[in-house]
């Protein structure tokens, strides 16, 4: 890649706005392919028996689009247009992430540094450590853009997406551990160390444990949490204890194993993931154990399977709760599993951030959308994926004066998440009644 990087700024960003409308065609791609109402609007799908033939000019991204238009009467008046703005898009909105990643967006211009007397400028981050993360995120937003625009049209969230993309970035955690958001906690001039990226623990250091037989245990309950968690269990204990579990493990058959004469009860892909965890995780541990690769490659893979975990927690114990106090769904089982694969690419750090930004992004659509057409349903996936967008965008002031500050508590934070999900529950049971009494009577 040392030809890459040698080339001016001005043509990387050319290669990466094309590379950008590229990844924006597979992103329409895999909105309409992996829907629910599959649609053949993309031209990378079969064509539609009544649809015009493909011509090689369909296949271009953007302007593609405009010879594609000639289906309106097939999928719809200005059909095309949502799937040209999004190629698009995709095409600015990378090519500008590399400008801003390129230019130490990253990371803190000037740093207090111990036993400085002046503020010091850190140095800027490797350049493959740039293009690391740059590759990265950019697969990341693809996989966000695609459940987005499903979850918009949908309102569900496909695992096609969101259980691949989780197990691309635990692979992505452990081949590229430099792909991981900096972190510039033990920062020493006059540049960058390979442990300077976010991890389990930080801004802490980490404990020995860690790189141990227990840092492997934790790595493989946080993976066998997450199967077990994605598998669509049937769960009935109103009947007893003994037909609940009977009717549990009834069901984990089918969905893992299913029969012949039904193979849409289940898929079998279920245990070919939780092989390729069981065979990875002790693969990447014992070669860092032996010395083969650096011990961060499995530090950092153990940071994703935390985040995959802490992240899906987090919005699964905000779903049960939101529940109960609003009597209805709060939030898509869609919305934990994509988290859960935001965490693994991102770590637990920044989407414990991205939950506390994407209220307020949501507060001010679900606003304007009620002022306009009076609906109060909402998809909460978009703004999920717009608050993990913002914390890797402004990633440098969100660490520097929130995260290392409130991550630096350890043990104490948990605590007060627990706290902050009970006032949760309070405050939208609190809510819920204003709603029902004051607000709109007629649908209590």
């Amino acid at each position: 890649m040392s030809w890459f990087f040698a080339l001016p700024l001005e043509v990387r960003l050319a290669i990466v706005f094309l590379f950008g409308l590229l990844l924006g065609t597979q992103v329409n791609h895999a909105v309409y392919r992996f829907a629910f109402h599959r649609r053949s609007i993309s031209p990378w799908q079969p064509r539609d028996a009544d649809g015009a033939p493909r011509r090689w000019f369909d296949f271009l991204p953007v302007v593609g689009w405009l010879g594609l238009a000639r289906d309106v009467k097939l999928h719809g008046d200005r059909f095309w247009l949502r799937p040209l703005v999004i190629e698009l898009l995709m095409g600015v909105g990378l090519a500008l992430l590399y400008w801003w990643e390129c230019g130490s967006g990253l990371c803190p211009p000037v740093k207090d540094l111990e036993g400085w007397s002046e503020p010091t400028a850190l140095a800027p981050l490797p350049i493959a450590w740039v293009h690391a993360q740059f590759f990265v995120q950019a697969i990341l937003i693809a996989l966000m853009a695609a459940a987005s625009f499903i979850d918009i049209d949908e309102k569900l969230i496909p695992d096609e997406i969101t259980v691949f993309g989780a197990l691309a970035g635990l692979l992505l955690a452990a081949a590229l551990p430099i792909s991981r958001l900096p972190e510039w906690n033990n920062y020493q001039p006059p540049g960058w160390s390979p442990g300077d990226v976010l991890l389990t623990v930080s801004p802490l250091p980490p404990p020995k444990w860690l790189g141990e037989v227990k840092g492997l245990a934790v790595g493989l309950a946080c993976f066998l949490a997450w199967w077990g968690a994605i598998i669509p269990w049937t769960c009935d204990w109103r009947r007893g204890p003994v037909k609940g579990l009977q009717l549990l493990l009834a069901s984990f058959r089918r969905r893992v194993w299913p029969r012949p004469q039904r193979p849409r009860e289940g898929s079998r892909v279920y245990l070919i993931v939780l092989a390729i965890g069981i065979f990875i995780l002790p693969l990447v541990w014992g070669l860092a154990e032996q010395g083969r690769i650096g011990r961060l490659h499995w530090r950092s893979l153990l940071s994703a399977l935390v985040g995959m975990v802490a992240g899906g927690g987090l919005v699964w114990a905000v779903r049960i709760i939101g529940g109960r106090a609003l009597g209805k769904e709060a939030m898509g089982f869609g919305d934990v599993t994509l988290v859960a694969m935001i965490g693994a690419f991102l770590g637990w750090q920044p989407c414990l951030m991205l939950f506390f930004i994407a209220p307020f992004i949501g507060v001010c659509i679900a606003l304007a959308q009620w002022l306009v057409t009076r609906r109060q349903d909402i998809w909460y996936g978009p703004f999920l994926c717009l608050g993990a967008l913002l914390t890797i965008v402004f990633w440098a002031p969100l660490w520097e004066y929130y995260g290392r500050p409130i991550f630096g508590m350890g043990a104490t934070l948990p605590a007060i998440v627990v706290i902050l999900l009970a006032m949760m529950g309070a405050m939208l049971t609190i809510w819920r009644y204003i709603k029902e009494r004051f607000i709109f009577p007629d649908e209590a």
